[in-house]
């Protein structure tokens, strides 16, 4: 599985740039998929 540093960047900045458990994000170890979410609506998959 190869993931781009870029793409868990953007997922921490993303995850950082709310209140704490405001927004989250998974990194599926299997296939590389980032998931993230705000408790503000849906998810966002990169």
């Amino acid at each position: 599985m190869r993931v781009e540093y870029s793409e868990i960047r953007d997922a921490f900045d993303f995850v950082s740039g709310g209140a704490v458990a405001e927004h989250e994000a998974w990194l599926d170890t299997e296939t590389g998929r980032i998931s993230w979410h705000s408790e503000y609506g849906d998810a966002i998959h990169h």
